[in-house]
């Protein structure tokens, strides 16, 4: 019973989906994901910088790496369907986009914005730790079954990377997989 809002009390007794290693530098430092008929919810942990004043969000959808755009950020498997961009909590103007590059190349056109894709909670402050709670639409992404796969870039308003998950950028990176 994952509700978007300000409690993450109905978080407790679900199991993180991915750690960040300690050393790896950055803001995003874990994920907790659940998934519902129609909904994917998702957690992210960070530090006490972590703010998502803008993210690039690059999912697979059909679950092959082979298919959709391969980011240098994640060689050993990535093949991005889907790129949701944009500000957390603010529909104006983020927006999911579908891959519609020839072969694995960067070209991805507009499909949804968030209000009618995606569900923001505020951003919480809990024992130094910043969270931030989100849900995407499974119909916004291609309508996926048994799990998807993504990256998540955290960037300032500047669009500088502050923090990514997974750890990114070396030979065995790769996309973190939710179990739908």
């Amino acid at each position: 019973n994952i509700k978007i809002d300000n409690d993450l009390s109905d978080w407790q007794y679900v199991s993180y989906t991915h750690e960040n290693a300690a050393s790896y530098p950055g803001t995003l430092r874990a994920l907790k994901s659940f998934a519902s008929g129609t909904d994917v919810y998702l957690l992210f942990e960070g530090t006490a910088d972590m703010k998502f004043e803008l993210f690039d969000m690059y999912l697979d959808g059909d679950n092959n790496p082979a298919s959709g755009f391969t980011t240098y950020l994640w060689p050993a498997g990535a093949g991005a369907d889907f790129l949701l961009e944009g500000p957390a909590g603010s529909p104006s103007w983020g927006s999911v986009y579908a891959h519609t590059g020839v072969g694995n190349g960067f070209s991805f056109n507009p499909t949804f914005g968030f209000d009618a894709a995606m569900m923001f909670g505020p951003l919480k402050t809990v024992a130094g730790k910043n969270y931030m709670e989100m849900s995407i639409k499974k119909t916004a992404i291609g309508s996926p079954t048994g799990a998807i796969n993504f990256g998540m870039i955290e960037l300032d308003g500047s669009w500088n990377a502050l923090g990514k998950l997974p750890e990114s950028e070396t030979p065995t990176s790769k996309f973190v997989r939710v179990p739908l």
